[in-house]
């Protein structure tokens, strides 16, 4: 047993990936089908009709659920089981009201311990972002924008969190992407923010961060208040 300690000791054990199972496949699928509008809200999501499609048991379709309401993209009713939740300018308020207490905390952390190759991590995603026509991108490579500067934070925890958040926003956040022009500017708030993180100005690229998501909400509540 000394043996083995000693063989083992200092060495260094990257955090493993969480495993992906059945559930968290089924739960992507309809967080994408719901992000890109093709299920729409207020569909219904019977148990068993979603198992013989994906061709497994109930369980993980009650899991992937359980998921997703969880992250608000649905609700379960007693009787009427699974619906795909409503777009709703309340909703936008708390996700982003958590956003911001999450990510700036999260990034205010990361700052001091960012290196090169995380600051290289967030420029790769914001060209990729500039040059990706596509609607149905946008939300991943916006998350992996915000993710690459979160991470030095070392808070696997928080990170999650932070995780769960943006599956929440994702469909809104491809809403406004896809409306008023709003990509550049959000591009521009993006390129703002990692200046202030090559800086090492933890305070500024705070800021920018706190007033880019507060932002994208009141466009957000505001396109949806619209009449029709």
């Amino acid at each position: 047993m000394a043996e083995t300690r000693d063989h083992l000791k200092g060495l260094t054990i990257a955090p493993l990936p969480r495993p992906r199972t059945s559930a968290d496949l089924v739960a992507d699928t309809l967080r994408e089908a719901i992000a890109r509008g093709e299920l729409k809200g207020g569909t219904p999501l019977r148990q068993e009709e979603l198992a013989a499609r994906f061709g497994l048991s109930r369980m993980p379709v009650r899991d992937a659920l359980r998921i997703l309401e969880g992250e608000g993209v649905l609700t379960l009713h007693p009787t009427r089981g699974a619906v795909v939740a409503e777009a709703d300018p309340d909703d936008i308020t708390e996700i982003f009201e958590i956003r911001i207490l999450l990510e700036c905390e999260a990034l205010r952390l990361a700052v001091p311990q960012m290196d090169e190759a995380a600051l290289e991590e967030a420029e790769e995603a914001l060209e990729r972002l500039d040059n990706d026509a596509k609607v149905g991108a946008w939300g991943r490579l916006n998350r992996e924008f915000h993710l690459a500067l979160y991470r030095p934070c070392g808070r696997p925890r928080l990170l999650a969190l932070i995780d769960a958040q943006h599956n929440a926003a994702d469909r809104y956040v491809r809403l406004i992407l896809a409306h008023f022009g709003y990509a550049k500017a959000s591009q521009k708030e993006h390129r703002r923010m990692l200046r202030h993180c090559r800086a090492g100005d933890a305070k500024g690229a705070v800021a920018e961060l706190r007033e880019h998501l507060a932002g994208a909400a009141r466009r957000m509540r505001g396109f949806l208040r619209e009449p029709g």
